[in-house]
């Protein structure tokens, strides 16, 4: 229940005597804002239900921890398996009586932790040796389920975590199979929650960051880790550009909120002096295999997107101009001079930026071109570090940017003013 229902209900007497509603649309809504209420309370104690039966279990695993070597083998044998099995039970009575979202998600949140505490709990008894990349692939294939039954999204984020250090720790022909977690999961996180837009982006924005640092660091050679990450948010970018976005272009859509974080690393990157030589180097022959399908791969799906995009007449075209910053990053690796992959890197981060600055003034879209304006703020603040300028002239530069975003906000405040 908002703040706005609740102050609502506390003034539909002094409404009514007032005459502003009748006695019959005050009694229908007072009606609907206790029901209201009274689901939000309810909903209130199930997640304290949750947290309660969270702090019992985890005082009973901190004691089963601490005197686990007293207990004899099959009792440790049988301990290992209670964790799986109540997640078990809490699942399918879940299910059963048909409880809200929140007990499905604690109930395959604790599937992936049992399953995890079951695969280590028996290794140890056993003393069966492996390694890190082994012991989270083997979790997440026998926790997937979990996900998919219960349409997870605290599944679909532990995963991604697991699948960030298998990412981390796999051998290199083995990245692919990273990358196609993360694809599965970013697939079952937009297509199958059954939870609402807000969560749901908020898992599809971690997936899509965590898949872009762990591929990026599995991949990344001599700086060219910073061109997966641009070729990600370019991706990102270009297919958010083919819907049609209405106010609220970055917090409403997933996909183009996490093109817009990653173009912010990518472009402070790209204002980085270490990172552009890096970048322009030649390639040593012992780069890693993965990196080049992966960048291909990318290549790819950019193009495709760029295609949908051009051919929808409702296109965003200041997110396409902003996706523009992996092929500028592309080129840059290419080009194999640092001027040049500075002068296309940069130039194409403010025109990217000044692209999103101006469609946010065109669809007196807020968001939209506060959003450029970030971009350029940051592309400053990266300067601030690396130039040998006078501190005057810095100094003044941040003087005049803040001014710039003030007054431009103040505009668009007067323009939804006089629009009223």
């Amino acid at each position: 229940m908002s703040l706005f229902e609740r102050e609502l209900l506390k003034r539909l007497d002094s409404y009514k005597a007032e005459g502003l509603i009748d006695a019959r649309s005050e009694s229908n809504l007072r009606k609907a804002l206790e029901a209201k209420a009274g689901a939000s309370a309810r909903a209130s104690r199930e997640a304290l239900y949750i947290v309660g039966a969270i702090l019992v279990f985890t005082a009973f695993a901190v004691w089963v921890c601490h005197n686990w070597a007293a207990f004899g083998e099959r009792l440790q044998e049988a301990l290992a398996f209670v964790p799986l099995a109540i997640s078990a039970v809490l699942g399918v009575f879940a299910i059963k009586k048909d409880l809200p979202q929140a007990w499905k998600e604690a109930a395959a949140f604790l599937n992936v932790a049992g399953v995890a505490a079951m695969i280590y709990a028996i290794s140890r008894i056993y003393n069966i040796q492996g390694d890190t990349a082994r012991f989270c692939l083997a979790v997440i294939c026998l926790s997937a389920p979990a996900a998919l039954i219960f349409r997870s999204g605290a599944a679909i984020a532990a995963i991604c975590v697991l699948n960030a250090a298998f990412s981390a720790a796999c051998p290199e022909p083995e990245l692919a199979l990273g990358i196609g977690i993360y694809a599965a999961a970013a697939f079952i996180a937009y297509s199958h929650l059954k939870t609402g837009g807000v969560f749901r982006n908020a898992v599809m924005v971690f997936v899509c960051l965590c898949s872009t640092v762990s591929i990026s660091s599995a991949a990344s050679y001599e700086g060219r880790g910073t061109v997966l990450a641009a070729g990600f948010a370019g991706v990102f970018l270009a297919a958010s550009a083919t819907k049609r976005l209405s106010q609220s272009p970055l917090s409403g859509n997933p996909f183009a909120l996490s093109g817009f974080l990653i173009l912010l690393w990518a472009v402070y990157m790209g204002a980085s002096r270490y990172a552009l030589e890096s970048l322009s180097e030649p390639a040593a022959a012992e780069a890693p295999a993965a990196f080049y399908p992966a960048f291909w791969t990318l290549c790819a799906l950019y193009l495709f997107s760029l295609f949908r995009a051009f051919r929808n007449q409702r296109r965003v075209n200041a997110l396409l101009a902003a996706s523009a910053v992996f092929p500028a990053f592309a080129a840059a690796m290419f080009s194999g001079s640092f001027w040049i992959s500075a002068a296309v890197v940069n130039a194409t981060a403010f025109f990217g930026a000044a692209a999103m600055f101006a469609g946010g003034i065109s669809a007196n879209s807020r968001i939209l071109s506060n959003a450029g304006v970030a971009v350029i703020l940051l592309q400053c603040a990266a300067r601030a570090f690396e130039s040998q300028a006078d501190a005057g002239i810095r100094a003044a530069a941040f003087a005049a940017a803040g001014l710039l975003l003030m007054a431009f906000n103040f505009y668009l405040n007067r323009r939804k003013s006089d629009a009223r």
